[in-house]
This record gives C-alpha cells, structure tokens and sequence, in this order.
C-alpha cells in the first residue's frame, strides 16, 4: 500500500507540533506556585551547610538546589573575586573552604519577607551562621540572606545568593 507523501505531511506536522508543545510545557510551571515548596527549598539549601563532626563536606546536596550556569552568588568567600558566576564556580570555592570547618550551621532565624510571583520569588532572612574551626575558633553571629529563586516546574531552583554580615 502505498500512502502519499502529502498525507503524511498533513499527519505528521500536527502530531510533531503537539509533541513540540507538550515537551516544553513539561518545562514550564503548570500551577500556582507554593509557599511551602519555596520553604522546603530554601531549608534544603540551608541544611546543605550543616557539617557535624568528622564529616567531610561535599557541595552535593547544594547541586540539587542550586541552578547551574543560572546561578550567581555576591560572596566574600574568595580573595579573588566577590562576583561568583555558576554552580561550579561556587562549588570550587566553598568546597575547600569548607575544609577549614570542624563543624557548620546555617538556621534562619527570621523570616523577614518573601516576594513570590508565578516563577520567579525572593527571599529575604536573618540567618545564624554557627560553628567551629578546625583550630577551635567558635563561630556565632548572624547574617542577612537574600535568595533569589526560579521554579521549575514543580521545583524552586537557586539563582542569587547574596550573604553579608553584622545584622543591627
């Protein structure tokens, strides 16, 4: 049987089209957005900085909520730069640095304000970053955190961190 070729044109190009439009909705946030997946987001990214004794930190748990190339951190972490462009980047930073910690926290002490539209939201926190060195310096002081974040999908990703010091 032979099927001519303006038939399966005329087949083809709306099932293509319809799968086209289906696989970039599968990208796109359906519903409206969630205040308490926005939450469950940023206390994974939170908890991504808990390092107990004798643990060795890896930036692993902060990959599942950070958002890749997307991602930009104001950060006084590096001697070298305090713009930081993408997940690597921060990871090449942070990981090492980490090394410095015996142990680490990082709580939210105050929620101060979240700005959520469809896909995009920010957030804004006082933290209290708690630890001690590996000489036994004891850290314990607070800290403003401001967050910005993406949803894809069903999921909140980290685009913007912004960290500074000396909460009054």
């Amino acid at each position: 049987m032979h099927v001519p070729a303006r038939f399966l044109r005329t087949l083809c190009v709306p099932l293509l089209f319809a799968a086209l439009l289906a696989g970039c909705r599968s990208m796109l946030s359906d519903g409206p957005p969630s205040l308490e997946s926005l939450e469950q987001a940023k206390q994974a990214f939170l908890g991504a900085w808990t390092k107990n004794p004798g643990d060795t930190f890896t930036t692993e748990k902060l990959s599942r909520v950070i958002d890749g190339d997307a991602f930009v951190s104001f950060d006084a972490m590096s001697k070298d730069k305090t713009v930081i462009r993408g997940f690597d980047a921060y990871a090449a930073i942070w990981g090492p640095g980490m090394v410095g910690f015996k142990t680490a926290r990082l709580s939210e002490t105050e929620n101060v304000h979240v700005w959520m539209g469809r896909d995009h939201a920010i957030t804004a926190s006082i933290v209290r970053i708690e630890g001690e060195m590996v000489d036994g310096t004891r850290l314990d002081m607070p800290g403003h955190l401001t967050l910005g974040w993406h949803r894809r999908g069903d999921e909140w990703r980290l685009i913007h961190e912004h960290m500074s010091l000396g909460v009054k």
